[in-house]
């Protein structure tokens, strides 16, 4: 039985600079979930900030996992099979586009990153932006036995 007290939903909170559909790569600071607690994610999503044009082609996000903060070290792209959006033309603004993943344990430390791997094009002019969602459950864990927490003395 899920206790949804402990089920929580993160959004990237930056109006001014949401991510754009029309070219790869990571997505800016601003967008990228730091773990600081063990967690669970189940489900990852985009909320549509401007009206999708990819007649052409459909970008594709992928979520991707760092296991050390800021490092690519060790990155496991996508961070679960399966853990990737495909954005369909003329999504309009407010929609979240979501996929159910199969639930994966995040821990202290890691981070995940949301990635444009298909860039959208369009046959007249490509548009689109979005904030990354991430659909979590806090996992029962004691800090002391976290190896990425460290007790202030």
């Amino acid at each position: 039985m899920v206790n949804y007290l402990d089920t929580f939903i993160w959004i990237a909170d930056n109006d001014a600079t949401a991510d754009v559909l029309t070219s790869t790569g990571d997505i800016a600071s601003f967008g990228i979930f730091n773990v600081v607690e063990r967690l669970t994610l189940y489900r990852v999503g985009a909320l549509i900030k401007t009206l999708v044009a990819t007649d052409t082609a459909e970008a594709v996000i992928t979520f991707d996992k760092r296991i050390t903060t800021d490092s690519d070290t060790g990155r496991v792209e996508p961070l679960v099979s399966g853990a990737l959006l495909t954005i369909p033309d003329t999504t309009v603004v407010g929609k979240i586009v979501y996929e159910d993943i199969t639930p994966t344990e995040l821990s202290p430390g890691d981070q995940v990153v949301p990635e444009v791997t298909t860039a959208g094009t369009d046959g007249a002019s490509a548009a689109g932006a979005y904030l990354p969602v991430l659909y979590l459950r806090r996992t029962d864990y004691t800090a002391a036995k976290e190896t990425d927490m460290v007790v202030d003395t």
